[in-house]
């Protein structure tokens, strides 16, 4: 089950072009600790239906691939975005929404797109066992960021949905 769940790559919707992507670095707005707890309540509830045999596993496995950045970095040039969350692995894909293969820091590969629709940046992460979205919905001054994380997989009774905030 090696890369179940990996870092979600961004997909921007098609026609927004014209946006630019917030460049620079973002500092989590909440403790670590706190965006943890929020994460592992909606991974607990997502997956509380499920058997108890296979619970433990599920819950070990996207608690390690939920673990919250302390800081987010954007660049952008031309068509493509760069993302980094802490000195993980950079994360580059084009804005129109063409997938691109990537290495996460496991060396799991991974289909990876971005799309950009105004202020809001989606990156989505997909592989044979699921995909993890992550929307950036950027305030419109631009020094702040919504990650808005929605995980699925046909093995999850229900997606895993949960937000944290970052600021300049």
């Amino acid at each position: 089950m090696q890369g179940f769940f990996v870092w979600v790559g961004l997909l921007v919707s098609g026609g927004a072009q014209a946006a630019a992507v917030p460049s620079g670095t973002f500092r989590a707005a909440e403790a670590r600790d706190q965006a943890r707890r929020v994460a592992h309540t909606a991974i607990d509830e997502a997956i509380d239906s499920m058997n108890f045999l296979a619970r433990p596993f599920a819950r070990k496995r996207l608690r390690k691939a939920t673990e919250p950045c302390g800081r987010i970095r954007f660049a952008q040039d031309g068509e493509a975005v760069l993302f980094q969350c802490d000195d993980k692995r950079e994360v580059v894909a084009p804005l129109d929404g063409r997938p691109v293969r990537w290495k996460n820091d496991s060396g799991d590969e991974v289909t990876l797109r971005h799309q950009l629709d105004g202020q809001r940046l989606v990156q989505v992460f997909e592989t044979e066992n699921g995909a993890r979205e992550n929307a950036f919905v950027f305030t419109p001054e631009g020094d702040a960021v919504r990650m808005d994380v929605t995980i699925r997989s046909e093995r999850l009774p229900r997606p895993i949905k949960f937000s944290r905030w970052y600021r300049r």
